[in-house]
């Protein structure tokens, strides 16, 4: 049984609610309910195509958990954790447990769905919305069927709101989750909202503690997914560490964002431009640390493209990873003119990964596939999303973190006059619909009255080299910009590419003294110093210099 009541202007007013049947959610009965309730709606759209797309379907765990099983072990058979279905639910087990060893005693998390859900249409009058979940016997009895077949003493349970929100006149979509408490026989949660609906259903957990991860486990089955998915943009625009050498006088690089892919970001830019320079994209795992993605960057670039104009054009984390194979490739005497456009890129990091693992596991999501403003996820990424909630984030997620001192260290990291940068000001009520995540109930409160792009301030997108025009677009949305497309439409076309004979790197006869520094623990590259011997250079007048941990240089 659910109750919703909302504040209005300092008093508590119950709220509509449309139940849906005790059978397990779908996105297919959200859409049936919404249509039967709620003709006039101008979002109605976004349910059709929500349920008209496999991928992107909210459809309860039992559902798909036996796709998400087939998938795990087709693409992760050597990854970093092993998901099974488990009756209703889906089961995680630790990183490298081995098959004939997973047990009660090894398995992380239990998650499944109860077999219900709800729709609350908004107003945008609400200050705050509540709401009561009473769960039936049958629901009940499942938890303890679970917990006593496959949990242990030190799984706890959680119980989470998992929701969605269609928010604005022109629909922002929000994915959210909001703890539960217990209250009486029944949990309560709250949240926020605009003009639109929520429709929510209930994810349970037996969880413990599980591995931070050091790899990212959706990485093979996106990758291969979207390369299905647009063909003509995996082959237009080929993965860096699969060409041979090529010779161009124009050229970029397309560097992605967090837990995401390369052709995300090109299937909205490339079709666009009109005889663009040749691209190529650099598909990494944003789990790895930001100075191994940077390091094997500039050696692929180094060593496969020879340009005399090298744009680097990088989305959200990628620009960080930019920056920083920017100036590994100066330290190696890289020849061409390089430029880096960082789009979204949280220079100065960003609130959500403050929320831990509950963003990780929303981020999942993001670096999806945004068609309509509707995620498309294939089966194991939307496994991980329920499953995996570590405590700590990996390294390359943890960098992101506002105010620590590894965001201090990249201050130093790449050339700003070879860097320009663009930010967004995204308001739902004006803007074209875009995806976001939304943290424990309040996206919006975890940049409190800072403009943002709905996953990064602007003025972290801003912080580092030139600061372009700001643009009105959501995180997902950067390349449908025309000022974005027009930007890198300025590189000019070049002669289709002319394979050359295989070469030692152009920088080996410069013999590079690599140093890092270690600050919180992220280990960062200290600033590019060409070995003296090596060039000539007279070191009886050099000093040695010292980065401190503020980031300034000395000598002594």
């Amino acid at each position: 049984m659910w109750k919703a009541a909302a504040l209005v202007n300092g008093v508590w007013d119950e709220l509509e609610v449309v139940e849906l049947p005790p059978e397990p959610f779908s996105s297919d009965a959200v859409r049936r309910a919404v249509r039967e309730r709620f003709t006039n709606s101008p979002l109605v759209h976004y349910f059709d195509r929500e349920a008209e797309t496999s991928g992107g379907t909210r459809d309860a765990i039992e559902i798909w958990s036996q796709s998400a099983q087939a998938h795990a072990r087709e693409f992760n058979w050597v990854g970093p954790a092993r998901i099974d279905a488990v009756e209703e639910a889906l089961a995680l087990y630790p990183e490298g447990e081995p098959a004939a060893a997973q047990t009660q005693a090894t398995r992380s998390t239990l998650a499944w769905h109860d077999r219900t859900g709800v729709i609350i249409p908004l107003r945008g009058d609400e200050e705050r919305i509540v709401l009561d979940y009473a769960p039936g016997p049958r629901d009940e009895n499942r938890v303890e069927r679970l917990r006593y077949r496959y949990a242990t003493p030190d799984h706890r349970l959680e119980t989470i709101l998992d929701w969605r929100g269609y928010f604005g006149r022109q629909s922002l979509i929000v994915d959210g989750w909001t703890t539960m408490r217990r209250r009486g026989h029944g949990f309560v949660a709250s949240l926020r909202g605009t003009v639109g609906f929520v429709a929510a259903s209930v994810l349970r957990r037996l969880t413990r503690e599980p591995p931070t991860f050091d790899q990212d486990p959706t990485a093979k089955s996106r990758l291969v997914e979207m390369s299905e998915r647009y063909p003509h943009i995996a082959s237009s625009c080929p993965d860096l560490s699969t060409i041979r050498p090529v010779q161009h006088d124009s050229a970029i690089v397309f560097v992605h964002g967090t837990v995401s892919s390369g052709i995300q970001g090109l299937k909205d830019l490339y079709p666009a431009l009109v005889a663009p320079p040749p691209i190529y994209r650099y598909e990494h795992d944003t789990f790895r640390p930001l100075e191994e993605n940077a390091s094997e960057l500039a050696k692929l670039i180094g060593d496969r493209v020879h340009a005399r104009r090298l744009l680097i054009a990088a989305h959200s984390r990628g620009g960080l990873v930019a920056r920083i194979a920017l100036a590994e490739l100066e330290r190696g005497g890289y020849p061409a003119d390089v430029a880096v456009y960082a789009f979204g890129t949280p220079h100065e990091g960003t609130p959500l990964v403050a929320a831990g693992g509950k963003a990780l596991n929303l981020l999942f999501k993001l670096g999806e596939d945004i068609v309509g403003a509707i995620p498309l996820m294939t089966p194991v990424t939307k496994a991980f999303s329920y499953l995996y909630d570590a405590p700590t984030l990996p390294r390359g997620i943890e960098v992101m973190r506002e105010r620590s001192d590894a965001v201090a260290m990249l201050r130093l990291l790449g050339d700003p006059a070879q860097v320009r940068s663009w930010g967004s000001e995204f308001d739902v009520e004006k803007a074209p619909s875009g995806f976001a995540v939304e943290v424990e109930g309040a996206l919006l409160g975890s940049f409190k009255d800072r403009f943002h792009d709905l996953v990064v301030p602007r003025e972290s997108a801003l912080a580092f080299g030139t600061k372009e025009p700001v643009l009105t677009c959501s995180h997902v949305h950067y390349f449908l910009q025309p000022e974005v497309r027009a930007a890198i439409q300025s590189f000019r076309p070049a002669p289709a590419p002319q394979p050359v004979p295989p070469q030692p790197p152009v920088h080996q006869d410069l013999e590079v003294t690599t140093e890092y520094i270690e600050i919180g623990g992220i280990r960062l590259p200290r600033q590019p110093k060409p070995n003296p011997v090596a060039t000539g250079q007279d070191i009886t007048a050099l000093k040695p210099l010292v980065i401190n941990k503020a980031g300034g240089e000395k000598a002594e």
